[in-house]
């Protein structure tokens, strides 16, 4: 059993949301949190941090981002997805989803974008075209993860089910942290991972056979460094592929991102939000380069 109480906001961390937000109302910044008093993300805490984040769809420790009003008006309102560019823009559009709330005007544009997404989906259905459904569902599932990423960033639960809890963490690190793991990583792999696009990463010398791990392979020897290649998709950005062998000599081939608003005033540290770090792998057979189960 888990068990939450009333915490304050560090100092601090008040004044961190009062600059993003300045002007709005005290109705939406609560000084108060609800937060389980021990907080952690020591890879040791990896199980329980597994089991809150499957009973209320995000962990304690994370929760830490939260603030009440803001980080809900945001979640349906604004996306990082679709900001216009610029350094400075992140915040000016945060800042007018955040006002429109508490003047009754909350912008729903992320819901709206969801219903798109879905009507598409269902209309494929209604067609019967094997290629519009899967391209519809892709899309579908991709919007739907970068949603849950959103919300986790915010300190909100995730809704439909994107993260899980990595059993793994990179083999060099000496931060002692757990990870999260796309639970649909190798569904919605970077789409110039599918066979029909694999050809451009790579070369007739470093063709793998014509399987998820082996087209990773593959492009990773044609056009990384070191073992690694830097690659995005719509739900981590910019993230990093990378081939090793455990301590058992298990072949495995791992991705890393953290999911944070670099490049922007929001930065990697976050001020609106906390952002977290994404490992996990994805072990294959060496001979037949297929999937095989995690160790």
């Amino acid at each position: 059993m888990f068990f939450i109480e009333q915490e304050k906001l560090s100092k601090k961390g008040q004044q961190r949301r009062n600059l993003i937000v300045g002007g709005v109302s005290a109705a939406i910044i609560s000084t108060k949190v609800r937060l389980e008093p021990k907080l952690s993300n020591a890879f040791g805490h990896r199980r329980q941090a597994a089991e809150e984040l499957e009973r209320y769809g995000i962990t304690f420790f994370q929760k830490k981002a939260y603030t009440p009003g803001v980080s809900e008006a945001l979640a349906r309102g604004w996306s990082p997805l679709f900001y216009s560019g610029g350094s400075a823009a992140p915040l000016k559009e945060i800042r007018e989803v955040v006002t429109s709330a508490t003047i009754g005007a909350a912008r729903n544009d992320n819901l709206l974008r969801l219903e798109k997404y879905k009507q598409m989906h269902r209309e494929a259905q209604e067609q019967g075209y094997e290629g519009g459904i899967e391209e519809t569902k892709r899309l579908l599932d991709e919007f739907t993860s970068s949603l849950d990423a959103w919300r986790m960033y915010l300190g909100l639960p995730q809704e439909h089910n994107t993260f899980g809890i990595s059993e793994y963490k990179p083999q060099n690190s000496r931060d002692d942290r757990y990870y999260y793991r796309l639970k649909n990583f190798t569904a919605v792999a970077p789409l110039a991972f599918t066979s029909k696009h694999a050809d451009r990463y790579s070369s007739m010398e470093t063709r793998y056979p014509d399987t998820l791990p082996g087209r990773i392979l593959s492009a990773i020897d044609a056009r990384g460094k070191d073992g690694k290649l830097l690659v995005s998709n719509i739900i981590l950005g910019r993230f990093t592929l990378s081939k090793g062998v455990d301590e058992r000599g298990d072949a495995y081939i791992s991705y890393y991102d953290q999911w944070d608003l670099g490049g922007s005033l929001e930065g990697e540290r976050g001020i609106i939000g906390l952002p977290f770090e994404i490992y996990d792998r994805i072990y294959y057979n060496p001979n037949t380069f297929d999937i095989v189960a995690q160790r």
